[in-house]
C-alpha cells in the first residue's frame, strides 16, 4: 500500500491543485492540514476546494465546522491520524495537504496533551482586547522566555493559549511539552513541499488575492458578520478578513484592502518556509516545474 503522502509549503503554491491531481490517479483521498479551511462559511478567505473538485475527490477537514467552534493542533493531531488510520484499513489511500507547519509537525511528530480552560482563555481574550497582544507577550516572555523566543508574537491564539496553560495550571506550556513525550506517527509516510522563487510567489499570491476579491470576498465576510461575528472573533482575525475592518468602517478602499491582504499573505508565506525549513524530512520541489505531477508521483510511489 502506498504511505500517506504529506504535501506542504507556503500559500499559493500549488498544494491543493497537485494532491487533487494525484489523489484523482491513485483514488486517494485528501485531508487538510490546514488551520482555517475546517470552517464553514469561509471558503473563499481559506481557499477551500471547488463544488467541482469535492465532487471529485473525498476531501475531509474542509468545511465541516462552525466558525465558532474550536480547532487546534492537537485535534489536528487526534483527529487527522485517526481518520488515516480509517482509511487505510479500508485500503484507502491518504493524500495530507496544508500549509500549516504547526498542524503538520503535530501529525507526523505527535503532541502533548496539554490542559485547557475555557474560562481561563475567555479573561486572557478579554484582556488581549483591552491591552493589546504586545502587553500580553510581554509577560510570556517574562514568565516562560523559553516559549516567547519560539513563538511569532502575531499568532495571537497560540500566545494565548500559552497564558492559558501558565494561568491555569501554574506551569509553562514549555514544561507541559516535556513532560508527555509526543508519539510518532504509526504510519509509513512521505512528505513534498513545494516551493516557488520569492517574485513567483509574490506574483502568485496577488494572482490568487485578486481571484478570491473577484470571487465574493467582501460578500463572505459580510456574511460573517451577518450571522454575529465581530472583529474580534476568530474567524474575522486571520488573514484575509481581518483586512476588511477598516472598509466597512468607510476608511479606506477595496483596492487598499486587496493590498493590504497580499502584504500580509507574504508576511505569513515567509513564516510557513521559515517553519518548514526546520523540517528535516520534506523532499522539496519546484512548484512552477512543469514535469511536477510526475516528479511527485514518482517520489511517493517509487
Amino acid at each position: 500500500m502506498l504511505p500517506v503522502l504529506f504535501i506542504v509549503g507556503p500559500t499559493a503554491t500549488g498544494k491543493s491543485s497537485l494532491a487533487l491531481s494525484l489523489a484523482i490517479r491513485h483514488q486517494a483521498h485528501i485531508l487538510s492540514l490546514d488551520s482555517r479551511q475546517i470552517y464553514r462559511h469561509m471558503s473563499i478567505g481559506t481557499a477551500q476546494p471547488s463544488e467541482e473538485d469535492l465532487s471529485r475527490v473525498p476531501h475531509h477537514f474542509t468545511g465541516e465546522l462552525d466558525p465558532a467552534g474550536s480547532w487546534n493542533a492537537f485535534d489536528c493531531f487526534q483527529q487527522v491520524r485517526e481518520r488515516i488510520k480509517s482509511l487505510r484499513a479500508e485500503g484507502v489511500p491518504v493524500i495530507a495537504a496544508g500549509g500549516s507547519g504547526l498542524y503538520y509537525s503535530a501529525v507526523v511528530h505527535g503532541i502533548a496533551d496539554i490542559p485547557a480552560d475555557q474560562e481561563t482563555r475567555l479573561r486572557l481574550e478579554n484582556r488581549l482586547h483591552a491591552e493589546g497582544k504586545d502587553a500580553l507577550f510581554a509577560e510570556l516572555q517574562q514568565a516562560d522566555p523559553e516559549s516567547a523566543q519560539r513563538m511569532d508574537p502575531t499568532k495571537t491564539q497560540r500566545l494565548i493559549r500559552a497564558l492559558e496553560v501558565l494561568t491555569f495550571t501554574g506551569k509553562p506550556i514549555s514544561w507541559w511539552q516535556r513532560q508527555d513525550p509526543p508519539s510518532p506517527f504509526p504510519f509509513p509516510y512521505k512528505s513534498i513541499g513545494l516551493h516557488l522563487p520569492k517574485p513567483e510567489l509574490e506574483a502568485s499570491i496577488r494572482k490568487r488575492v485578486e481571484s478570491m476579491i473577484r470571487s465574493g470576498l467582501e460578500e463572505e465576510v459580510r456574511h460573517l458578520r451577518s450571522l454575529g461575528f465581530d472583529w474580534t472573533s476568530n474567524c474575522l482575525r486571520t488573514v484575509g478578513y481581518s483586512e476588511w475592518r477598516e472598509y466597512f468602517e468607510g476608511k479606506t478602499s477595496q483596492s487598499s484592502v486587496g493590498e493590504q491582504i497580499v502584504i500580509q499573505t507574504r508576511r505569513y508565506a515567509k513564516r510557513q518556509m521559515t517553519w518548514f525549513r526546520r523540517e528535516t524530512n520534506i523532499h522539496w520541489l519546484q512548484a512552477s516545474d512543469s514535469n511536477l505531477f510526475s516528479l511527485a508521483e514518482k517520489y511517493w510511489t517509487e
